[in-house]
């Protein structure tokens, strides 16, 4: 649920920012691609080189997919708040930066 909200909120932010439909291949193919490369959806975050295992934490992705493995495995550890925790964070920001965008592109 939290990662759906955190993608919807990604969403709108990139809803607020495209002049036209060619625009959004840019979030297609420029943030979500790699983000899902890169936040272990197909291989071990393990076998990624070390200064991409770092730049993959930046992906809210990754959370999601550590905190979904942990519940499906039955390890619950207190890591799983932290990545909880970002993931609520990163949809409130990017709801509030959506909702200032639209709200000026309303506004003008």
């Amino acid at each position: 649920f939290i990662l759906s909200f955190v993608f919807a909120s990604f969403g709108m932010v990139m809803t607020s920012v495209a002049k036209n439909y060619d625009s959004f291949i840019f979030s297609t193919s420029g943030i979500i691609v790699p983000m899902s490369l890169l936040s272990e959806t197909y291989f071990p975050l393990e076998q990624l080189p070390g200064g991409l295992q770092y730049v993959a934490y930046l992906f809210p992705l990754t959370h999601g997919m550590a905190t979904v493995r942990s519940i499906l495995s039955g390890n619950w550890e207190l890591i799983q708040l932290v990545h909880v925790l970002f993931l609520i964070l990163v949809g409130i920001l990017l709801t509030r930066i959506s909702i200032r965008r639209i709200r000026s592109k309303i506004l003008r």
